[in-house]
């Protein structure tokens, strides 16, 4: 007999629970949270900051170099 069918098994219900504990967890540690999204953000504007005038990309700009779509 299959475990998984003995169990219980409920795929949705285990990402749903897992997704909930996920987000509950980052809500508490907030340092994690900023430096996730900070940092990338940061790196970006440094990037394009510095080494944007000695990248040449033809006529696209540096913005769209380093992060396409974003125009």
């Amino acid at each position: 007999m299959n475990h998984a069918t003995t169990a219980g098994y409920r795929p949705v219900g285990d990402i749903l629970l897992m997704t909930g504990r996920s987000i509950r967890r980052s809500l508490r540690q907030v340092d994690n949270l900023l430096a996730g999204v900070f940092v990338p953000v940061m790196m970006m504007l440094l990037l394009t900051t510095v080494f944007g005038g000695a990248m040449s990309t033809g006529s696209s700009t540096t913005s769209t170099t380093w992060c396409p779509g974003s125009c």
